[in-house]
C-alpha cells in the first residue's frame, strides 16, 4: 500500500477542514451510508482502485489509478455533506492521496457532478459557505489581487506567465467553421515537454498573439492586464507603444521594475486601475491573463475592445473555453475554486463567447487556434515545479494544507484540459470601420 504522510491541519486557519460531524449538527449517518455504498459500487466503472487502511481494497487489481484512503469515515462524511467540495477538502486535510491526481480527478469529478444523491449535499454546502461569507464580510480574493508573485514564481517559469504555453512540436491541422473562419487545431506535443521547455513555450504563445494582432513598429497597443510583465515587454521589443493597467499594487511594483530593468520605460506606460477605465484608441489589444477572460469578464473584453480599437484594429485574446456539454464538471470545480482560490474563476463556455461577441457585431471574429493538449502539459509542468519547490513554499509560509490545496488546484486544471472539459484558444477579431457621419 502507498505510504501516506500524516496530515497537519490548523483548524483556526482552515475552519472548513475541521472533522466533519454526523447526526446532531451534521449530516445523517444514514445519508453517509447511502452515499458510501453508491460510491463503492461506482468504483469499478470509474476505473479506480481504492485502498483502505486495513489493506482491503475495491476495484480491479490492475486498475491504472488508485486512491489510498487514510481516513475513510471522514472521507465519506465529507462526500455526503459536501459532494465535490467535500472530496477536495478531504484531500486538503490529508485524508486521501493518489499517485496520479489529475487522472483520479478525471474519473471522479464526472461522477460527483452528476450523481443525483449528491445534489442535496451540494446545495447545503453552498448555503453554509454563503452564510459564512456573509458573517465574515466581503473577502478580496480576486486572482490578480490575491495571488502574490512569490507564489506564482513557485510554479511558473522565468516569464511568470499563468496562461497556457505553446510547445515547439505538435502538428497543426487547419479547417474552417460554418462561417468560413479559420480554425487551427494544434495536436499534442510529439514528445512530452520538460520543465526547461516551459519558458520558451510561454514566449512562443506570447509571440503568436502579438503576431496575429499585427503588433510592430509604432503600433499603439493595450496589454491589459500586464501579467507579470512578459507580454508588454515583448510588445515593446517590437517597437510598439504599450499601455497597460493593473489593479494589483504587487504587480505594479514587479512589472514596473521589470520594465525599468529592460530599458523600456519610454515604451511601456503602466498605471494602477481597471481595464474599463482606459481611454484613447489602439491599433491592437492583446490579452493573455486568464482572470481577464472569465465568464463575467469576457463581456467586458468585447465591449471595451469595440470602443478602444481604431478602425481595422485587432483583438488577440488567449482564453480558456469550457465545453457546454461538460458544464456540470466545470461548475463543480468552479465552486471549489471560488471558495479557496479565486471568486472569479468561472470559465466562459463556448456559448458565453458567442453571446459576448454577438452584442458587438462590429468586432468581426477572424479565426482561432485550439491547443488544449499543450495547456494540459503546461499545468503538468506547473505541478512539477511546485512539487520540486516544496521547501521554498514552506519557507515562504505556505503551510502543508495550502500546498496540498495548490497541488489540487493545478491537478484540477490539468484534468480539465486532458478530459476535454476545457480547451485553450487564441482568438483573433478585428474592428470593422465606423460609419462616418454625413
Amino acid at each position: 500500500m502507498a505510504r501516506v504522510e500524516a496530515s497537519s491541519v490548523d483548524h483556526t486557519r482552515w475552519p472548513e477542514l475541521a472533522p466533519p460531524e454526523r447526526d446532531h449538527g451534521g449530516v445523517r449517518s444514514s445519508t453517509v451510508r447511502e452515499i458510501r455504498d453508491a460510491f463503492r459500487a461506482a468504483i469499478p466503472e470509474m476505473g479506480l482502485r481504492v485502498e483502505f487502511p486495513d489493506d482491503s481494497s475495491i476495484g480491479s487489481l490492475d486498475a491504472p489509478i488508485s486512491i489510498v484512503l487514510r481516513s475513510p469515515e471522514e472521507f465519506f462524511t465529507r462526500l455526503a455533506s459536501g459532494a465535490t467540495a467535500g472530496v477536495f477538502e478531504s484531500y486538503m486535510a490529508g485524508e486521501w492521496v493518489s499517485g496520479d491526481l489529475p487522472t483520479v480527478l478525471s474519473a471522479l469529478v464526472p461522477w460527483l457532478a452528476r450523481h443525483p444523491e449528491l445534489e442535496s449535499a451540494r446545495r447545503h454546502k453552498a448555503e453554509r459557505q454563503g452564510r459564512r461569507r456573509a458573517q465574515q464580510g466581503a473577502k478580496n480574493s480576486d486572482l490578480e489581487m490575491g495571488i502574490p508573485g512569490d507564489l506564482v514564481a513557485l510554479y511558473t517559469d522565468a516569464t511568470m506567465a499563468t496562461s497556457a504555453a505553446l510547445f515547439a512540436s505538435g502538428a497543426r491541422n487547419q479547417s474552417h467553421d460554418r462561417r468560413g473562419r479559420t480554425v487551427v487545431r494544434v495536436s499534442a506535443p510529439t514528445n512530452s515537454p520538460h520543465r526547461l521547455d516551459l519558458g520558451d513555450a510561454q514566449r512562443r504563445a506570447h509571440e503568436l498573439l502579438l503576431s496575429i494582432s499585427g503588433v510592430g513598429e509604432d503600433s499603439r497597443v493595450i496589454v491589459a492586464p500586464p501579467g507579470w510583465g512578459e507580454l508588454p515587454l515583448r510588445a515593446a521589443e517590437r517597437g510598439a507603444q504599450v499601455r497597460t493597467v493593473t489593479e494589483s499594487i504587487d504587480r505594479l511594483h514587479v512589472v514596473g521594475a521589470r520594465v525599468q530593468a529592460a530599458g523600456q520605460s519610454h515604451a511601456v506606460s503602466l498605471s494602477l486601475g481597471e481595464f474599463e477605465s482606459l481611454g484613447g484608441m489602439a491599433d491592437a489589444i492583446v490579452i493573455a491573463e486568464p482572470h481577464a477572460a472569465t465568464r463575467e469578464g469576457i463581456a467586458v473584453v468585447a465591449e471595451r475592445s469595440s470602443a478602444l480599437l481604431d478602425d481595422g484594429g485587432r483583438l488577440a485574446l488567449q482564453v480558456d473555453v469550457g465545453s457546454d456539454s461538460h458544464e456540470h464538471e466545470i461548475s463543480e470545480l468552479t465552486s471549489w475554486r471560488r471558495r479557496y482560490v479565486d471568486e472569479r474563476t468561472a470559465i466562459p463556455l463556448r456559448s458565453d463567447l458567442k453571446e459576448a461577441f454577438s452584442h458587438h457585431p462590429e468586432l468581426r471574429l477572424r479565426g482561432r487556434m485550439e491547443f488544449g493538449e499543450h495547456a494540459a502539459h503546461t499545468a503538468r509542468l506547473w505541478r512539477e515545479n511546485f512539487t520540486i519547490r516544496g521547501r521554498d513554499a514552506a519557507a515562504q509560509g505556505f503551510d502543508p494544507v495550502f500546498r496540498r490545496m495548490w497541488q489540487l488546484h493545478l491537478a484540477a486544471m490539468e484534468a480539465s484540459y486532458r478530459s476535454g472539459w476545457v480547451d485553450a484558444w487564441q482568438l483573433l477579431a478585428s474592428r470593422e470601420p465606423r460609419r462616418t457621419q454625413r
